[in-house]
């Protein structure tokens, strides 16, 4: 539990129990709404850098969504290093699940997209620490 918000961390929820809370904290339409589309939160649009932040001490793990990763393991669409640099910083201690977008966008080979991904949050996490 994160100290004073009253929240148990780390057990998961059916969607009727996740709804029962929000109902209990006085949440509306505009609260489950946000949560049903969390899937995109950093998917679409600009990343939220603040608003990614803020999150962080109630999230156990996250989709590190990613469309391209280049030959010289860089990707030029997500913030990767801000990303990574806030989770160290404000001590996330989760999991990062790699998920491969491009497949709707580039021809790449998902298998070895993912690859170099992985290389690339290794590569900047080690820079970080």
């Amino acid at each position: 539990m994160v100290e004073g918000d009253g929240i148990e961390h780390g057990v998961q929820q059916t969607s009727e129990q996740l709804e029962a809370e929000v109902n209990a904290r006085g949440g509306g339409l505009g609260e489950k709404m946000a949560i049903s589309e969390f899937f995109g939160y950093l998917s679409f649009g600009p990343a939220d850098i603040d608003g990614f932040r803020s999150i962080l001490g109630r999230v156990h793990y996250f989709h590190s969504k990613f469309y391209h990763v280049t030959q010289d393991v860089t990707d030029p669409t997500i913030p990767v290093e801000t990303l990574l640099g806030a989770i160290v910083e404000l001590g996330f201690n989760g999991v990062l699940l790699s998920e491969y977008e491009g497949h709707a966008f580039y021809l790449d080979d998902a298998h070895e997209q993912l690859e170099r991904h992985l290389r690339l949050e290794q590569k900047v996490l080690s820079e970080i620490r």
